[in-house]
């Protein structure tokens, strides 16, 4: 059996600090003094947050998310996931989150987000098949970025840069991007996102039909046969990829839609309440507490 080789000389251990840096001048060229930005060609988008946001609400889209300054807390029902600065999170699925984000000193909190390419990612896995080591399912990965996604990335910012040939070069990048995906520990969920009737391919498709429809009432055994399962096998899977019930999941869709509505209008609690899908001004209420800590009204107030 082999040893774990000690007293390694840092040589042997690639650099990553250069091409941190030039990733980071990159994207603060590119947002120069805005909040947002979007390279285009590529579909990446640039946020920077000028102060620390606590419980803020949030669906997490597939894509890969990449922070460059600060630091980013996400919370998926009981589960935790810290994303540290020039740390990845990778999420397969539509899924609600609560998301703290944390400035270090005087700098503010800069990250990118590429949206995946649901139909790119299932040509590849048709185009260039091949073997997925890791056995596990997971609809959430985190980590520190390697040297390839940094690499990937900054040239994703570049790409406004490489006129006449960007567009060539964008559809190579994020083909890039997703076959490094594969070797990696979420390659499995990646691939089974693309594969007709997989547990994975069900339920992303049962988190759509819940987003087009969270102000109606959810009829869960009607769910279950539109993903083609019974109701226990779609309860135990639902709740196996995103780590709560599909009642739960339309419960925060529904909340999260009130807490905007009341931070961007006059609306009154109880009219909110109905706009999206609840009935009983009380409940409402009672669950917009359990999640954010406060009734509406105080929440409004603090937003």
């Amino acid at each position: 059996m082999s040893q774990p080789v000690e007293n390694q000389s840092p040589i042997s251990a690639p650099d990553l600090q250069p091409g941190r840096n030039l990733l980071r001048k990159t994207a603060q060229e590119l947002l120069f003094d805005r909040d947002m930005a979007e390279v285009a060609l590529s579909g990446l988008k640039l946020t920077r947050k000028p102060h620390d946001i606590l419980r803020d609400p949030a669906v997490l889209r597939p894509s890969v998310t990449l922070i460059v300054q600060g630091c980013r807390s996400l919370t998926l029902g009981c589960t935790g996931y810290e994303v540290a600065e020039y740390g990845f999170a990778i999420n397969a699925l539509p899924l609600p989150v609560m998301s703290d984000i944390t400035i270090h000193g005087d700098s503010t909190y800069m990250a990118m987000e590429l949206p995946l390419d649901l139909a790119l990612v299932e040509r590849m896995r048709r185009e260039v098949p091949g073997r997925i080591s890791c056995p596990v399912v997971c609809s959430v990965a985190t980590g520190s970025s390697p040297e390839w996604m940094i690499d990937c990335i900054t040239r994703m910012l570049l790409l406004p840069l490489r006129e006449g040939i960007g567009s060539v070069i964008a559809g190579v990048l994020q083909q890039e991007l997703i076959l490094r995906l594969r070797g990696t520990p979420f390659g499995r969920g990646l691939h089974e996102l693309t594969v007709a009737g997989s547990p994975m391919e069900r339920v992303h498709r049962a988190a759509g039909y819940i987003a087009d429809r969270f102000r109606q009432p959810l009829v869960v055994a009607d769910l279950a046969s539109h993903c083609d399962w019974s109701t226990s096998s779609f309860h135990h899977h639902f709740r196996r990829l995103t780590t709560m019930t599909p009642l739960r999941y339309q419960q925060f869709l529904r909340l999260s839609e009130a807490r905007r509505i009341l931070s961007t209008t006059q609306s009154h609690a109880g009219e909110v309440a109905l706009q999206v899908g609840y009935t009983s001004p009380s409940q409402f209420n009672r669950e917009y507490r359990r999640l954010f800590g406060a009734p509406p009204i105080e929440s409004v107030s603090v937003l």
